[in-house]
């Protein structure tokens, strides 16, 4: 065995989460960040002149053109895979109907008739089949289906398939209605979480398209549900051919839309696994694309994790639950406060160490290389001089500790741990600016976290979804045998 491969294994975490379809041990990979620094961008996204000014507050206002880095460190190892949902295996249920069997019935009965109403019928040509149901999210069909009174507060606040496809919902019930309709029928499906909006994605052929449910709004009556193109190339393009009804405004939408969040509903009509926009994961999620494009002005991400991930929720009434859940899974937490996010944490002994591979590209522009630890803030971890001194941060082959790589003691939202009156409840970060001399072009390049220090540390992690999964977890030993190397296999 090798020693990228023979001594490691996974971070193998059990998750639990508000219902038992999503309860099961998953392999885990650290919530860390990593991001490639620059001078300037590669290129601007702009709209032709004309459509770059709108009107706030009685004032005409020209929107800045936006930066981004094109196939920068786009990691070609890695593929996804879409399980698909079945009648007779668990599934992520909603509480109108509150029956997992009933739920899949009601919707194929709900999917059939939609196309029929649209003169097809599921065997149709798949573009004509996805963009039918996309279209039962346009404003005229979506006004026609009832206020759910399941919920007494925020009826349209709805998160699962059932709930927002049989309802008046925000965007996030009908992305998820959407995903629900097309796996259904073997399409390959997403959701996509792009700032305080959701769209879906459907994969017809060898092309992705967008579905944006935008279209349900009255004032947007008359816009496409269902694009030419995918969420990626329209945001990054978006003055380009995505659709026959696309106004300035919603261009300049499209302009504004940050690097988004991809979540995968694993077969349960949702799942806790999901990529962040990156170029670690570009290539797998559109394999068949020559150019991958990501948002930015002087910095690019390679890894993104440390965000965490979310457990799938029914209804917006679910925040307290998740609170409690999110209190629970760290041991001792120090914060009164529970995180945004959902984490599952690893306990990091001494002896043991943690890594992550990246695939680096052209580096001879990059002026360095930002790398982003997490750990719990717990009150059963030290977080002084000695706990720094015996953490150290390996790249490739130069090791020291995050003390002397001067990133201890972590910070909490920017401010250094000893110095935080109140903790915000957010994971305690370390970041370390790192020269791009210590990492090698167009190679994988091993980044390890080994503990040597006596106590523990709480590893935040989230599922891992990339394939072939990589196993994160080793000794100190097989940390220091690992090397740059170009293949990328």
């Amino acid at each position: 065995m090798n020693a990228e491969h023979g001594d490691w294994r996974p971070i193998s975490l059990h998750g639990r989460s508000l219902q038992p379809a999503t309860d099961r041990v998953w392999d885990c990979q650290p919530a860390w960040d990593v991001d490639a620094l620059y001078d300037r961008p590669d290129a601007t996204i702009a709209l032709p002149e004309d459509q770059m000014w709108e009107e706030r507050e009685g004032r005409r206002h020209k929107i800045e053109p936006v930066g981004v880095f094109w196939n920068r460190h786009v990691d070609p190892r890695f593929h996804l895979s879409y399980p698909k949902a079945r009648r007779e295996a668990p599934r992520f249920v909603g509480r109108t109907i509150g029956d997992a069997t009933r739920e899949w019935d009601l919707l194929v009965r709900e999917r059939d008739r939609i196309l029929r109403a649209a003169g097809m019928d599921a065997n149709a040509p798949r573009e004509a089949v996805a963009r039918a149901l996309a279209d039962s999210f346009a404003c005229d069909l979506f006004e026609k289906k009832p206020i759910c009174t399941t919920f007494a507060h925020e009826p349209r606040a709805l998160n699962q398939a059932l709930e927002g496809l049989l309802h008046r919902s925000h965007c996030v019930g009908c992305a998820t209605a959407y995903e629900a309709l097309v796996d259904s029928l073997g399409f390959e499906v997403r959701t996509i979480g792009c700032g305080a909006h959701r769209v879906a994605e459907v994969r017809v052929g060898h092309r992705w398209h967008m579905v944006d449910s935008v279209a349900r709004h009255r004032e947007n009556r008359g816009l496409d549900c269902f694009f030419a193109s995918s969420y990626h190339d329209c945001v990054l393009e978006p003055s380009g051919n995505h659709g026959k009804h696309l106004t300035p405004q919603y261009r300049r939408g499209l302009l504004r839309r940050v690097n988004p969040q991809y979540h995968f509903h694993d077969g349960m009509w949702g799942g806790p696994r999901t990529l962040r926009w990156a170029a670690s994961c570009a290539k797998a999620l559109y394999p068949d694309q020559d150019r991958w494009g990501v948002k930015g002005e002087r910095e690019t991400p390679i890894l993104k994790r440390a965000g965490g991930f979310y457990w799938p929720s029914v209804h917006s009434s679910d925040q307290s639950a998740f609170e409690r859940l999110r209190r629970e899974s760290l041991p001792d937490p120090a914060p009164l406060r529970a995180p945004s996010r959902d984490y599952l944490f690893y306990t990091l002994r001494k002896g043991e160490a943690v890594r992550e591979s990246l695939w680096l590209g052209d580096l001879s522009d990059c002026r360095g290389i930002r790398v982003t630890l997490t750990f719990g803030w717990s009150k059963q971890t030290d977080f002084g001089p000695k706990t720094g001194a015996g953490l150290a941060l390996r790249i490739n082959g130069v090791e020291k500790s995050l003390l002397e790589w001067k990133a201890w003691p972590p910070r909490d939202v920017g401010v250094p741990l000893p110095e935080v009156a109140e903790p915000s409840g957010e994971m305690a970060r370390c970041s370390l600016d790192l020269p791009s001399a210590l990492f090698e072009s167009n190679r994988v390049n091993w980044i390890s976290l080994l503990h040597n220090a006596e106590g523990v540390v709480y590893l935040p992690c989230l599922p891992a979804i990339l394939e072939p999964h990589l196993p994160a977890l080793g000794s100190l030993h097989a940390a220091r045998a690992l090397k740059a190397s170009s293949n990328p296999q």
